[in-house]
């Protein structure tokens, strides 16, 4: 990787250190779609809803609480 010269902002018409565009988000494939379709049609879709209560049992578990 070549080293760039960062003595001038890209703001203030220096080089850009990102030549490509930001990459789409949210990354939202098939598996995406079915499992907010299931979501939906299930009619849970508040924090009362089975999934946000799995997220927040796996997401304390992870944190140690």
């Amino acid at each position: 990787m070549a080293k760039s010269d960062v003595s001038k902002l890209a703001l203030l018409g220096g080089r850009r250190a990102v030549d490509r565009p930001a990459p789409a988000w949210p990354v939202t494939g098939d598996l995406e779609v079915a499992w907010m379709e299931g979501v939906v049609r299930s009619g849970k879709w508040s924090w009362l809803g089975p999934h946000e209560r799995a997220f927040c049992e796996e997401f304390a578990s992870f944190i140690g609480a």
